[in-house]
C-alpha cells in the first residue's frame, strides 16, 4: 500500500524554530510524550547488558567447564536455530487478540536472565544443550515482538521512529555488556560471576515492564498516541479497496491545492 503524506508541525521563523523544524525531519519528538514509550524504551535496553553474554563467551566458558576438547560451537548453532523457531512460533501466538504483547515479552526476558544464571550449574554438555535450546525459543520471543508492541503503544505513524531509537539506544548496553564480562572474568579468572551477573538484567529489566501496566494510555489525537488521524489516514494503513486508497490521496493533493 502507499504511504499516504502526513502533516508536519509549523515552527516560526526564528534561529530556535529552524533548528526544531530540521531536527523534527530527522527525530519525531511525539513519541517521546508517551510515557509509556518512555519507559518501554528504557526498560529493553537495561534488560540487555547481559544479552549478548552467551553469544560471545559461551564457548569459552564450556570448554573451560568440560575441555578444549568438547564442541562447544555446537551450542551457538542450537541458540540459533531455535531462535529461528522461536521467532516464527511466537510470532503467530502473538497475533491473537487476547494475547499480551507486553506480557509475553517479560516472559521472555526472565526465561534469558533465568537459564542464562543456569549455565553456571550445567557440569554436562547435554545440559548445556538444553538450556540453550530454550533460551533459543525466548530469545526469539523476545526480537519478534519489537516491532508489534512498537505499533501498540506508539501507533503506525510513530512506529518507524520508534524502533529506530530503541535499536540505537540498545547499542550501548550490547556493546558493553559482554566487554564487562570479559573483564570480570580476566579479573575473576572464573565465568561464574559473569554469566550469574549477566542473568540479573533482563530479570530485572522484566519487573520493570510492569510499570507500562499502571500508565495510562494518551488520549486519541494527542502527539505521541498510538492514534492521532482517522484510521483510513493513518500511515500504511490498509484500505478494503486499493481505489478508496486512490481517491484519499486524490483529496489530500487537491487540499494542498
Amino acid at each position: 500500500m502507499p504511504i499516504l503524506p502526513q502533516s508536519r508541525h509549523q515552527y516560526d521563523n526564528t534561529c530556535r524554530g529552524r533548528c526544531r523544524s530540521f531536527w523534527s525531519r530527522i527525530i519525531n519528538f511525539d513519541i517521546w510524550q508517551n510515557k509509556r514509550y518512555v519507559i518501554w524504551s528504557l526498560a529493553i535496553p537495561s534488560a540487555l547488558f547481559g544479552y549478548f553474554v552467551p553469544y560471545i563467551h559461551l564457548v569459552a566458558y564450556v570448554k573451560q567447564v568440560l575441555g578444549k576438547d568438547v564442541n562447544s560451537q555446537l551450542l551457538v548453532q542450537c541458540l540459533g536455530v531455535t531462535s529461528l523457531v522461536g521467532r516464527l512460533a511466537f510470532g503467530l501466538v502473538a497475533d491473537r487478540p487476547w494475547v499480551n504483547r507486553i506480557l509475553l515479552q517479560q516472559i521472555s526476558f526472565f526465561c534469558i536472565g533465568l537459564f542464562t544464571m543456569l549455565l553456571t550449574a550445567c557440569n554436562h554438555m547435554a545440559f548445556f544443550i538444553v538450556i540453550v535450546l530454550i533460551m533459543g525459543l525466548f530469545d526469539g520471543c523476545f526480537i519478534s515482538l519489537l516491532g508489534p508492541i512498537a505499533f501498540d503503544i506508539v501507533g503506525p505513524a510513530g512506529a518507524s521512529q520508534a524502533i529506530g531509537c530503541l535499536l540505537a539506544i540498545c547499542s550501548i548496553p550490547l556493546t558493553f555488556g559482554p566487554a564487562i564480562a570479559g573483564a570480570l572474568y580476566d579479573h575473576l579468572g572464573s565465568y561464574m560471576v559473569p554469566f550469574l551477573c549477566a542473568g540479573v538484567p533482563p530479570i530485572v529489566g522484566a519487573f520493570f515492564l510492569f510499570t507500562i501496566s499502571f500508565t495510562k494510555k494518551l488520549p486519541e489525537g494527542v502527539p505521541g498516541s498510538p492514534v492521532r488521524e482517522p484510521l483510513e489516514k493513518q500511515n500504511n494503513a490498509a484500505a478494503d479497496d486499493p481505489r478508496e486508497t486512490h481517491r484519499l490521496m486524490l483529496e489530500e493533493q487537491q487540499s494542498r491545492v
